[in-house]
């Protein structure tokens, strides 16, 4: 339902959040389009479900 669409799509936040503070390999990469792009399929992802 909207409630758990709500949960996921926080999660998805925070976990692109984590990604783009995370340096593993010490060196930058295109951080913003990375959590964009998990955000982005999140949101189409969570949109696909029907309550």
């Amino acid at each position: 339902g909207a409630l758990m669409r709500e949960v996921n799509l926080t999660s998805a936040i925070l976990e692109a959040t984590n990604l783009e503070n995370a340096d593993l390999t010490g060196a930058r990469v295109d951080e913003d389009s990375l959590a964009h792009a998990q955000i982005t399929g999140a949101v189409l992802k969570e949109l696909t479900f029907t309550d």
